[in-house]
């Protein structure tokens, strides 16, 4: 295989693989169909010329004259497009072109129908038809880009370089042939170089076309390192130049000198595809040139996300983040938030590689506050040295907003970049769309920061509360002791009792403090034996003249909770039925086991409750028929028992008494480790 079959063999291939990227994006229109039947023609030519011998010369002549046609017949079509968009009716040059190329494929044809030897005469004649497509064929792109306005010439100039440069070489080569009478092979096999060159203007123009709906997509990554990697080549292929040049000129230190220049012109060559700078500029380049939008909004969308999602742990890491992604959008090197305080100033919260301006304060009715127009407009540095600038930071350059729903939560001011940057609406408003999805992370973390500090509050709140009812039980028991003390103070045993009992109340009330405490944790659930807690309660009130008649009957069963809270609700129980009636009651705590559940009653014979006040209002908290009651204590011991896997219940009806019943699961040592674990 020689060059040229590879040539030839590489022109199809390409041509090959762009229709399938045509059709494997799918959503194809006629201007994108078209295309692709010419490229599908021109793919065949050239897999013709690249494997010869098998198809009649007269038949590769035909394809020829119907690849060049199709082009010619395309180029034309598209510009009677511009004239249907212009209100014009079907324009006379289409029709003079489809009736040329038809006189052209016809003619062709029917050389390759009647099979004889084409004569001197009737090459000419192909000539001349050549020339006429070549010359029509130039006609059109110049027509089609001229004519066209700023906007559209950005899209269409691909196309019409790549096919403009096709129909100039067939113009140049059928053109030698008229004049000098014969074709020069190596002038010939130039056709396959230009249509390997065309294919990826073509790709271009088709992906900068959004109206013909070819939606080709090619990575802005893959062509930034293919364009380092062409120029790299480019530049060596310079570089061995000048080497064999140096080497040939130099004398005896040639070899010595091309050396050195090769050494030498590599290590620039690597510092230089190392900067930044030059990356940045190059990427410039590109989107500008080759692709219809200056950004690839899915990369830099993935690219948001990722910057943002990058949680360092600090309270700090957020604002960073948001700055950092602001930046990478129009390069900046650096940056600061300002965010809104007390809903009335805006302070500087952050810098990122820049001072912050901490002590700097901006009022919402600052005259820069209101140039961001409620959080759509985008401020640049005023050129003018006395227009009105809030930093005093040199190198700021750029303000955005960054506004949730109605409100403008906080902003950005982002340094200039190192190279010169040109702001237009597709850089505005892709910034306005960043910075609305950055002020929705930061909205969303101030509301979990403001939800969280409302929980911990919330439960402060409850402890407080709990709290203060068992200080109102222990304050009932000490009241017991200052009544009874006037009676008996002269008794030794009294006097040891309250002693005891005073004792107990205070060690209970600190307890109760350090419970109350926000670092203060939940004592672990402990097995204690409930006839004990009980026997020993009903002990201590009935020597404070409390008469409580105890019947155990659960003396070898346990269950998981802590003492002092277990001794806190029997308490409050027990309060509960002797202050619930005014005259003497009789008060009955009892115990007995199931086979799975320990039930404590705690039995008044007082009034009792209807149903109704039971169901709406007993459990409720801050309800309470006692003028001295905080509303909690029924609300607080169900509270708790629930927690330790307990359950509070009450049967009682009006005039009957009432029994608060208690139930425990029973437990066993090995069950309170599977709990605590």
């Amino acid at each position: 295989m020689d060059l040229n079959e590879i040539i030839y063999g590489s022109c199809s291939f390409a041509f090959v693989a762009l229709i399938a990227l045509v059709f494997l994006r799918g959503r194809v229109s006629g201007p994108g169909i078209a295309i692709s039947a010419a490229c599908a023609l021109t793919a065949i030519w050239s897999a013709d010329l690249a494997v010869p011998g098998p198809l009649p010369a007269a038949l590769s002549s035909f394809l020829d004259s119907l690849r060049l046609s199709s082009w010619l017949i395309l180029m034309v079509a598209l510009v009677r497009l511009r004239d249907e968009r212009n209100g014009r009716a079907i324009s006379l040059p289409f029709l003079v072109a489809i009736g040329f190329c038809v006189v052209v494929v016809g003619y062709e044809l029917a050389t390759l129908i009647i099979n004889v030897e084409i004569d001197y005469s009737a090459r000419r004649l192909h000539d001349f038809l050549g020339t006429g497509v070549g010359v029509g064929g130039l006609l059109a792109a110049e027509n089609l880009l001229r004519n066209a306005d700023e906007a559209r010439r950005r899209n269409l100039w691909p196309l019409c370089l790549a096919l403009g440069g096709t129909f100039a070489f067939e113009l140049f080569l059928y053109a030698d042939r008229l004049m000098v009478g014969g074709a020069d092979p190596i002038l010939a096999e130039g056709r396959g170089l230009v249509g390997l060159l065309a294919v990826p203007l073509l790709a271009s123009a088709m992906a900068r076309n959004r109206d013909w709906r070819v939606d080709i997509h090619v990575s802005r990554t893959i062509v930034l390192h293919s364009a380092a990697l062409v120029g790299s080549g480019i530049f060596f292929l310079c570089l061995a130049a000048v080497g064999v040049l140096v080497r040939e000129l130099g004398g005896r230190w040639g070899s010595a000198l091309q050396l050195l220049t090769l050494v030498g012109s590599a290590v620039v060559l690597v510092s230089a595809f190392g900067s930044r700078e030059l990356r940045v500029h190059l990427k410039r380049l590109i989107s500008r040139h080759f692709y219809s939008h200056r950004f690839d909004y899915r990369a830099e969308w993935l690219r948001f996300v990722d910057t943002v999602s990058k949680s360092d742990g600090t309270d700090s890491g957020l604002l960073l983040r948001v700055v950092r992604v602001l930046a990478q959008i129009v390069d900046s090197p650096a940056g600061t938030l300002w965010r809104l305080e007390d809903g009335r100033t805006y302070v500087p919260e952050i810098g990122w590689n820049m001072s912050s301006e901490f002590g700097k304060k901006l009022s919402v009715d600052d005259e820069f506050i209101k140039g961001f127009r409620g959080g759509t407009w985008i401020q640049e540095r005023p050129s003018e040295p006395d227009g009105y600038w809030p930093s005093d930071i040199s190198r700021t350059w750029l303000a955005i907003p960054l506004s949730y729903g109605d409100e403008l939560i906080a902003f950005v001011m982002l340094a200039a970049p190192s190279q010169f940057y040109s702001l237009d609406w597709e850089t505005f408003d892709l910034l306005r769309a960043a910075g609305k999805q950055a002020a929705s992370y930061l909205a969303e973390e101030r509301s979990t920061r403001e939800l969280l500090d409302a929980r911990l509050l919330n439960e402060y709140s409850k402890r407080f509360a709990f709290v203060i009812h068992d200080i109102k039980n222990l304050a009932s028991q000490l009241g017991l002791v200052v009544a009874n003390a006037r009676d008996h103070m002269d008794d030794p045993e009294f006097r040891q009792d309250m002693l005891l009992t005073v004792e107990a109340s205070v060690a209970r009330m600190s307890r109760l403090l350090a419970h109350l405490r926000a670092e203060g944790v939940q004592t672990p659930p402990q097995l204690i034996e409930p006839d004990a807690v009980i026997a020993d309660l009903v002990d201590e009130l009935s020597r404070l003249g409390t008469v409580v008649e105890a019947r155990l009957e659960a003396k070898t069963s346990k269950i998981a909770i802590d003492k002092d809270q277990f001794r806190s609700i029997l308490s409050h129980l027990i309060n509960n039925a002797r202050e619930a009636v005014q005259s003497k009651c009789l008060i009955i705590v009892a115990s007995r086991c199931t086979q799975d559940h320990v039930i404590i009653d705690v039995i008044d014979n007082g009034d009792g409750m209807d149903a109704e006040f039971v169901r709406e209002e007993l459990f409720r908290p801050f309800r309470s028929t006692k003028a001295a009651g905080f509303g909690i204590g029924a609300y607080q011991t169900r509270e708790v028992l629930r927690m330790a896997g307990g359950e509070l219940d009450v049967v009682t009806g009006k005039g009957l008494g009432t029994v608060m019943r208690v139930t425990f699961p029973v437990q066993g040592q090995a069950q309170l480790a599977s709990s605590a674990a």
